[in-house]
């Protein structure tokens, strides 16, 4: 069993006093080893941290900012190769943080599937995201004074209801796939029509939410074109449809003596610049991003034109900029020029495979992706390529 070590760690450190914050994290780690462990076999730690410069590089950060939409959420992989959730500060903001981090948990990548019969039958069989928490957001239970979010089990996602089956933790879910009121569920349909849909219940106007059927569920499908190649949790986070209920509506430290190394340091510093990228994204703030295309184009240049390598050495920046790169996008010439042949390997493998070039939020995400060919992620001038884009 994977273990997961997970910071909560606000943003700015005078944004939550310390004391609730460790009271926060207290009780979801006892959700964690108490609740979500011996139904879902998943184990995690939850530490307080009061900067992101202590949080140690080995965490999972859960972030508590205070300036996006209350019902924003989602996680990233980031620069740092880690998951990454948001976490808006406000009334009830542990609520949402242990929405957020039982299924951060459950599906650390956010990519996990499970196949099932759509809840719009003419579609067949489809592909559910798992978000264990999304069918039942607006129901919640006490934790030594902390409400934190049901989740569903398992058994939610079986083909067909079991006698004595439980679908959620507290019971409030009693068949799979069933949505209470304000819950939604996310999807993905099969060849060959492939499109990502979501289904949702309308929020409760008082008292506690209620199953709601399938009849009476909205359906609308996101619009993705094309298709992202990967359907994942940051894919549809990235396109939210205005009228998603948000788990904000429900009705309803001292430092040790241990100091933070430069490594504890630098992957706080990642973090912060990650977060900021993510906010920028979700304000429509973030500058321009450079076009998978351009990336194509700049590395053929690199592998077949001798005269542009040199100007390319001499003067990186200038050929960035011909090419639409933005100045911040991290890239930098190396001390020696790799190979045209080490440029050659990693063009191939982008036009062999360039769908898995885009990322949930809709540009290159050059970074991550060359990361995992082997030596060819490691050319200077495409090692921090692109981070988070």
């Amino acid at each position: 069993m994977l273990h997961t070590p997970v910071a909560l760690v606000p943003y700015s450190s005078d944004l939550v006093d310390t004391r609730e914050l460790l009271h926060v994290a207290a009780a979801l780690q006892t959700q964690v080893a108490r609740d979500l462990n011996p139904l879902w076999g998943v184990s995690g730690s939850v530490s307080a941290f009061r900067s992101l410069d202590d949080v140690p590089p080995s965490s999972t950060a859960v972030v508590i900012v205070n300036n996006i939409p209350a019902a924003e959420h989602g996680f990233h992989l980031g620069s740092t190769g880690q998951p990454l959730a948001l976490i808006q500060y406000g009334d009830d903001w542990w609520t949402r943080a242990s929405h957020e981090l039982v299924e951060l948990l459950c599906d650390p990548w956010g990519k996990r599937t499970v196949a099932g019969p759509s809840l719009h039958p003419p579609q067949g069989e489809v592909d559910y995201l798992v978000e264990v928490s999304d069918p039942c957001q607006h129901v919640t239970y006490e934790i030594n004074g902390v409400e934190v979010s049901d989740f569903v089990t398992p058994d939610y996602y079986d083909l067909a209801e079991v006698p004595g089956g439980r679908y959620s933790f507290t019971g409030a879910v009693t068949m799979p796939r069933q949505l209470l009121q304000g819950g939604y569920i996310s999807w993905y349909t099969r060849p060959p029509e492939n499109r990502v849909f979501q289904a949702f219940a309308q929020p409760a106007k008082s008292g506690a939410p209620k199953p709601v059927k399938p009849s009476a569920l909205e359906i609308k499908a996101l619009r993705v074109e094309p298709v992202a190649p990967t359907f994942s949790r940051a894919l549809v986070d990235s396109r939210p449809i205005a009228s998603r209920p948000g788990v904000s509506d429900r009705p309803g430290g001292r430092r040790g003596r241990g100091t933070p190394g430069e490594e504890t340091k630098a992957y706080g510093e990642s973090v912060r610049r990650e977060v900021d990228l993510i906010l920028e994204t979700l304000a429509g703030t973030a500058p321009p991003e450079p076009t998978l295309d351009a990336i194509i184009d700049l590395i053929d240049k690199l592998a077949t034109d001798n005269a542009f390598r040199r100007q390319f050495k001499a003067n990186p920046k200038a050929k960035f900029a011909d090419f639409k790169i933005p100045a911040d996008a991290g890239m930098e010439a190396p001390s020696k020029l790799p190979s045209k042949a080490e440029y050659q390997r990693v063009l191939d493998a982008l036009r062999r495979d360039a769908q898995r070039m885009i990322s949930p939020y809709g540009a290159p995400d050059a970074a991550s992706w060359l990361s995992t060919l082997g030596t060819l992620g490691t050319l200077g001038t495409l090692g921090t390529f692109g981070t988070n884009r």
